[in-house]
């Protein structure tokens, strides 16, 4: 699985999680900083993707495009932090 991390988290996630999520990037790594959520959304889609978020947007985006949308999933985890991820991080599944 490879994980993209949006702007609202940390770069060193990358580095961090690296041997459990070896193709994982940072949207500052591949040039989407600041870029609107839907061209996020398109990169980790045609990229195989999961983003990775502190914010809903990305879900609510999974939820509202319909039948043009990948499969999406939504995973909270309140309270954790390590290798399962940031402290209330969600992620949303591009497969």
């Amino acid at each position: 699985m490879k994980l993209l991390f949006d702007e609202n988290l940390s770069r060193k996630l990358v580095a961090r999680l690296a041997e459990l999520y070896p193709e994982s990037a940072h949207v500052a790594e591949v040039d989407l900083l600041e870029s609107p959520d839907r061209e996020i959304w398109g990169f980790a889609r045609t990229g195989n993707f999961v983003i990775v978020s502190t914010d809903s947007d990305f879900y609510e985006l999974a939820t509202t495009i319909g039948r043009r949308r990948p499969k999406g999933r939504r995973g909270r985890r309140k309270g954790r932090r390590g290798p399962k991820g940031p402290k209330g991080a969600e992620g949303v599944s591009l497969t």
